[in-house]
């Protein structure tokens, strides 16, 4: 994974915040609507800063392989009892992706692209892989 990559294209977009975030859920709500349940009585801001705060996290982290297969189990066990089904990591990074694609306009390039498609799809096949290890452990307890 190029983390380097990552971060230089996401200080790009964070330049666009708030707009980043409204335009994924604007797209996320379209494609997917079954998702609006997941985020009721939450405001759009507040959203958002979930989004974006979880996003700032993860990319200052990125290298330290420890803190990412910890935070992504917990994470992942956290979106389980919100009521994410394992499909629907597909369709959030499907729309990530195409709110970053958007987002970055001309920057954007097929080594972007390469760049976090795989870095999402590692990060939701931890978050996936790791919940049900941990919801049995804890079943046991």
């Amino acid at each position: 994974m190029d983390t380097d990559l990552l971060r230089r294209s996401f200080t790009l977009l964070t330049k666009r915040e708030q707009r980043l975030a409204d335009r994924f859920y604007t797209l996320l709500f379209e494609r997917y609507p079954a998702t609006r349940l997941l985020f009721r009585g939450r405001s759009a801001r507040a959203k958002g800063t979930m989004l974006l705060d979880a996003l700032v996290l993860l990319m200052a982290n990125l290298d330290d392989e420890v803190w990412v297969q910890d935070n992504l189990a917990a994470l992942g066990l956290r979106h389980r009892g919100y009521g994410v089904a394992p499909e629907m990591y597909g369709w959030f990074g499907e729309v990530l992706l195409a709110t970053f694609r958007e987002g970055s306009g001309e920057a954007w390039t097929p080594e972007l692209e390469a760049a976090w498609t795989e870095a999402y799809q590692i990060i939701s096949s931890r978050m996936v892989r790791e919940v049900p290890a941990q919801a049995d452990l804890h079943a046991t307890e």
